[in-house]
């Protein structure tokens, strides 16, 4: 994502496409995401460490398909209007014990570093 879409989304303009481009380009060239050696430097830098490869998640949309098929099939998806503070509101209000993670993971299930082979 362009820098300046981050600070502002309503401040994009034709630089966002000229940094995604060349995000592109420098992909298609090296093989790897642009930053990814400096994103693995951070999270060792930060103690964070996993086992085997990282998997990443835009490289799995097809298994995302099929979760979404399989939820369609089963009459589970339906649309929600709520805004994500609605939920956490309503969440943080409940008798739910795991409530306290969607202010910072810190509910009981909350996890205390971050799983092997996860997503980068």
């Amino acid at each position: 994502m362009p820098p300046e879409q981050l600070q502002n989304p309503r401040d994009v303009d034709t630089r966002s496409d000229i940094w995604s481009l060349g995000a592109t380009l420098y992909e298609l060239l090296c093989g790897r995401p642009a930053f990814e050696a400096g994103i693995y430097e951070d999270l060792r830098w930060l103690g964070l460490g996993w086992d085997g490869l990282v998997r990443r998640q835009s490289e799995h949309f097809d298994l995302y398909d099929a979760a979404i098929a399989r939820l369609d099939a089963l009459g589970l998806i339906y649309p929600c209007f709520a805004t994500r503070r609605e939920i956490a509101e309503a969440v943080a209000a409940s008798d739910n014990p795991n409530a306290a993670r969607v202010d910072g993971g810190t509910g009981p299930s909350a996890p205390s570093a971050a799983p092997a082979g996860g997503d980068a």
